[in-house]
């Protein structure tokens, strides 16, 4: 069994060093997380990029909530479908289901992109930090070696 000091960044085998560079470019977070413990801004176009999609997931939402509302008015017809995009008007059993949870979807997607907007500090980075090396274990909350170690397992690290 290998030996971890808690107190110490993981080993270099351990490490992952671009793990934050992952949710940057999935447009997840504001920053990378450098294993240099250079954090990186993000660049104008990153920032239009990410605005672009809370911009769709609003777009999404507005087109949902017009679909629902038109089901059953003297406007639902086909011109008014291909006008508004509706492809489930061909399919009835289908549209207000379909509506609804591409609503809740762009709803819950937007809201997250405004909370982790709004807060300066987020707290599920840091396994990320950590697996980075700018994070000890024990600054994280792992008490000892076992649970590192059963964590590292979990998450498919190989340990020899």
């Amino acid at each position: 069994m290998p030996t971890i000091d808690v107190d110490e960044p993981l080993p270099d085998q351990y490490l992952i060093k671009n793990c934050g560079n992952h949710l940057f470019n999935a447009y997840l977070t504001l920053e990378t997380i450098g294993f240099d413990g250079n954090t990186t801004k993000e660049s104008k176009y990153h920032r239009r990029l990410r605005y672009f999609i809370m911009f769709t997931y609003v777009v999404l939402m507005i087109r949902s909530i017009t679909i629902i509302a038109s089901i059953h008015q003297s406007h639902d017809t086909k011109f008014f479908a291909i006008l508004i995009g509706d492809f489930t008007y061909w399919i009835p059993s289908v549209r207000i289901h379909f509506n609804v949870m591409l609503l809740l979807f762009s709803t819950i997607c937007l809201i997250a992109q405004i909370l982790l907007r709004k807060s300066s500090y987020s707290s599920w980075l840091d396994p990320f930090v950590m697996m980075s090396g700018r994070l000890t274990p024990r600054q994280l909350g792992f008490g000892n070696q076992d649970t590192l170690i059963k964590f590292l397992k979990k998450y498919e690290f190989t340990i020899n």
